[in-house]
């Protein structure tokens, strides 16, 4: 994900959250933070890669990043871990991390982020079997029907409304 403020930042997702501040010549890991009690392993029959830590790092790994587009400090985002969906926010570029929800589904489609009002904004998110509004204040995540022909969400995409800017 690009950060649309600042050209030179790039996010990259994977078993970890992965920062670069210079146009993707140099990266470092940035969520779990490599700060705390880390350890990599290697595991099953294709070796595949995982963190172990014991900051607030769920495990598993990093399917949507979003960078707010008037914020850059404002980064959302969507982790697979152990057949959960977990959303995560963090107001300051990837220091400190909030686990903001846990929604259904088994797989993220897209993050969208609502303009504030009344100093409130909320975290759109669709995955494969919901869309639900997560307010970004802690409050009670709103799940959005579906329609009953379509259980399944297979793709989306986020748009805004031309005049009011929501999703």
């Amino acid at each position: 994900a690009f950060d649309p403020v600042d050209r030179d930042v790039i996010y990259a997702g994977g078993s970890g959250l992965y920062r670069s501040d210079d146009c993707g010549a140099t990266w470092r890991l940035l969520f779990p933070s490599p700060d705390g009690a880390l350890m990599e392993e290697m595991a099953g029959d294709h070796a595949d890669h995982r963190f172990l830590s014991g900051c607030p790092w769920p495990g598993g790994v990093v399917h949507r990043i979003l960078v707010d587009e008037t914020n850059g400090s404002h980064v959302a985002l969507g982790i697979v871990s152990e057949k959960r969906l977990l959303l995560y926010w963090s107001d300051d570029r990837g220091a400190s991390w909030r686990e903001l929800a846990r929604v259904e589904g088994g797989a993220f489609h897209a993050l969208c982020l609502s303009p504030a009002q009344d100093g409130c904004r909320s975290l759109y998110c669709i995955t494969d079997r919901t869309i639900c509004a997560v307010p970004l204040n802690g409050g009670v995540p709103a799940a959005i029907a579906l329609p009953q022909a379509a259980p399944t969400i297979v793709h989306a995409a986020c748009g805004r409304h031309p005049s009011t800017g929501e999703p």
